[in-house]
């Protein structure tokens, strides 16, 4: 049964640099930005949002991640093919 299993492509994608390092996810690489903190988290959930600011946060989080994913996930000899899409 593989409902609760991960997909371990997806999981490596996520827990392994570009140069196969493994990375915590949590904690941004050195000189990098991290991508969100509780404080922008919790401007989501003050009811201060309209329906439409918080539709565009989500879609410019989701264009962040795209950017992310296509500049540090290389092709590889194992997969020669990277696809990304944020709706999948």
């Amino acid at each position: 049964d593989l409902k609760g299993t991960p997909d371990p492509i997806i999981t490596e994608a996520l827990t392994v640099s570009p140069d196969g390092l493994e990375t915590d996810p949590s904690t941004p690489a050195p000189g990098q930005k991290e991508g969100s903190s509780e404080e922008d988290l919790d401007s989501l959930c003050d009811g201060d949002m309209t329906s439409q600011q918080i539709k565009r946060t989500v879609g410019n989080g989701i264009l962040k991640l795209g950017l992310w994913f296509l500049e540090n996930l290389k092709p590889s000899p194992e997969q020669p093919n990277v696809i990304i899409s944020p709706l999948s």
